[in-house]
């Protein structure tokens, strides 16, 4: 880390990419992992502070897609960061209203259990589910 090296020898990741990377180095040693997605803190937040720079993705619809993705890497379909299904892109436009919320706020409560029944049971909401044309 000391010697500076060419540009061409450099390698340029998102934090998803040393997320996955770090999953799958543990996992072919034999250690059980997994990536999730979303924010950590402690304390009262600012939701307008969450989001990822480079995009206009930010606030609480980022938060809310974060959400959808962690549920969808508890199920073992890990997107990338960029990746959109369901509602994400009407959340960010503000129309999905409080239903949508009570929804999310559902998949936080479950995401948070172990019961892995329950996790499988709401990722097969069409709002949640992966589409098949988004797996590579």
């Amino acid at each position: 880390m000391t010697v500076a090296r060419a540009p061409d020898r450099r390698v340029i990741g998102t934090c998803r990419h040393f997320a996955v990377l770090s999953c799958a180095l543990l996992r072919y040693r034999g250690i059980a992992a997994r990536a999730r997605c979303g924010f950590a803190t402690y304390g009262r937040i600012d939701a307008a502070q969450f989001g990822v720079y480079g995009t206009e993705n930010w606030g609480p619809a980022e938060i809310r897609g974060k959400a959808i993705k962690d549920l969808a890497a508890l199920n073992k379909v890990e997107m990338l960061p960029w990746d959109e299904w369901g509602r994400m892109d009407t959340s960010y436009q503000g129309k999905t209203g409080p239903e949508y919320d009570a929804l999310i706020d559902k998949i936080a409560a479950v995401s948070a259990t172990d019961n892995h029944g329950a996790i499988a049971d709401l990722y097969v909401s069409e709002d949640f589910a992966v589409p098949a044309e988004l797996m590579r």
